[in-house]
């Protein structure tokens, strides 16, 4: 009971102030999830910024679900209340900040539009419900059929209708959220970033008395001249016929006066990018007319690999192959399965190390990995121990029967005299000599066998070329994750062009399915002669 209350601490901090949500001052919500709960400034902004007042509720969501993925990762639950909020607060800032915004938006879009702003029917759900929640219902939004006569109350950014009114135009709704484009469009009407901006159309009906009024594309354009969402119906991506209407947008000017402040100079992303309109859905005489006008807008790495591919200009080729390099201790990143296997310290003072499992195998903090203090000494007298340490051990008995006047069987072996005089400390302690190399050396065998299976768990990433207790090398290919180039380009822009940053980034975010090394319970070590001799060696030394 005292470790569920612990853990729950966190929890309640955020709890506390998420109940009174409504009387936070600005800033306060980010000084809460920094100097309170611990995340970091760039993750903390992402929910103050796309949550508002449901920030730290949303906060509170997400760490209860990391808070249950950091015990997945410890089954056998020796870790501490603190050693669970401390990895939990690491694995959540580690977070890929436009995998969060892209996860929180569509989030906030359902509680605001399809909850009309009223969370309460969620309080008791995990994020992962919310998360799905939220995707059934922008698949479920039904799309409106226009309105009969409508008057169009928005300032007209492009008109395309003929001198009887006839035809489709661009509207500036000059908001981030329209509830009657939510209606008309059947998405939810809202963008964090940019102002609305819809493609309607006006068309008469049969007989010429009435005009119906519908729309058909909603763009989302911020003030830094961004495209962050230009979608049709249901979030649906743009059809073909379309494109005439969607190609002027990037010809026109916006509010700023100048010949060349365009409305649109970059790409953003929202919710499902993936549907959004791009400059490569457009036919390439096209693509090549655009680029000669206007070259500053082909500045991502997918749109200059299209400009590469139609031979307008040169792209070096994607470099996939890199070697990633890890620090022993840090191997656990790159496995599943691994768990604390032992801590040292107090948590009262909070100065609790943890060691985990996959650590310890690759720094040979492997003393209590393997338990044989037991071990069959005749056995191994008769097969292991080689003639020198057999001649030792005979010299060192006859000098302590000399010694304590003990007259000795001239036909006696070994063995026998051991197990003769073995009640004497002396004696025992050879006996002892023989058992502890034994473990020694069983030990040693067990923990390669160990490292032996992590390394096999490495080679499904790519080839590991230097496997020590200093380092790790693995020569990887992103091309064997099956990752389009699409997928990537994102990646690679962050990290400019680094594909171990890249591979980083993809692990960090659960893209990358990690191995699993396969350890065999029923596995036994075999012992190496020279290394147990060695260690028997040794330990007679310290008699």
């Amino acid at each position: 009971m005292k470790r569920i209350l612990q853990e729950k601490k966190i929890i309640d901090i955020l709890k506390e102030y998420n109940n009174k949500y409504g009387v936070l001052l600005e800033g306060s919500k980010l000084k809460i999830l920094t100097d309170k709960v611990g995340f970091s400034e760039p993750i903390a902004k992402i929910f103050d910024e796309l949550c508002g007042p449901l920030a730290v509720w949303m906060a509170n969501k997400l760490y209860k679900h990391y808070v249950q993925r950091t015990k997945s990762y410890n089954p056998e639950g020796n870790m501490t209340p603190q050693e669970i909020k401390e990895f939990t607060i690491s694995e959540i800032n580690k977070i890929h900040t436009p995998t969060l915004t892209r996860i929180i938006i569509p989030m906030m879009d359902y509680i605001r539009v399809g909850l009309n702003g009223n969370k309460s029917s969620l309080e008791d759900d995990k994020w992962s419900e919310i998360f799905e929640k939220q995707k059934q219902w922008h698949d479920s939004l039904g799309v409106g059929e226009g309105k009969i006569n409508y008057i169009e109350n928005a300032p007209i950014l492009i008109d395309f209708r003929n001198e009887n009114g006839e035809g489709y135009y661009w509207a500036d709704l000059n908001v981030k959220y329209s509830p009657e484009e939510c209606e008309r469009m059947g998405h939810c009407g809202r963008s964090s970033y940019g102002y609305l901006y819809s493609l309607r159309s006006d068309m008469k009906l049969p007989g010429g008395k009435f005009k119906l009024n519908r729309s058909h594309l909603t763009a989302a354009i911020g003030t830094d001249g961004i495209l962050y969402q230009l979608k049709g119906p249901k979030n649906a991506k743009p059809k073909e016929e379309f494109h005439k209407y969607i190609l002027p947008l990037f010809y026109t000017l916006g509010g700023g006066g100048e010949e060349d402040d365009y409305l649109i100079q970059g790409f953003g992303t929202e919710y499902a990018a993936q549907q959004d309109f791009k400059l490569t859905d457009l036919p390439e005489q096209t693509i090549r007319d655009l680029y000669r006008n206007r070259p500053e807008l082909f500045n991502t790495r997918g749109l200059q690999r299209k400009l590469g591919e139609m031979g307008i200009v040169d792209v070096p080729p994607l470099q996939t192959t890199f070697t990633l390099e890890i620090e022993p201790k840090d191997v656990g990143d790159y496995l599943s399965g691994d768990y604390v296997y032992r801590t040292y310290g107090s948590p009262k003072d909070q100065k609790v190390k943890r060691v985990y499992f996959y650590e310890a195998i690759m720094s040979d903090d492997v003393w209590d990995m393997w338990d044989n203090w037991d071990a069959d000494w005749k056995s191994a007298l008769d097969y292991e121990v080689d003639q020198n340490n057999e001649k030792k051990i005979e010299e060192m008995i006859k000098l302590w029967a000399e010694k304590e006047g003990v007259e000795l069987e001239e036909d006696m072996g070994i063995e026998d005299m051991i197990e003769e005089y073995d009640e004497n400390d002396y004696i025992d302690e050879i006996k002892r000599a023989i058992t502890y190399a034994v473990n020694d050396a069983e030990r040693d065998s067990y923990v390669e066998y160990l490292r032996d299976t992590i390394k096999d768990a490495l080679n499904e990433l790519g080839n590991v070329f230097e496997f020590t207790y200093d380092k790790i090398k693995i020569q990887i290919d992103l091309k064997d994750f099956n990752f389009n180039e699409d997928e990537l380009d994102e990646y690679y822009e962050n990290c400019y062009d680094d594909p171990a940053c890249v591979f980083r980034e993809l692990v960090s975010e659960g893209n990358v399915d990690l191995p699993k090394p396969s350890f065999d319970d029923r596995w036994y070590p075999d012992i190496d002669r020279n290394t147990f001799n060695q260690y028997l060696k040794d330990r007679l030394n310290e008699i």
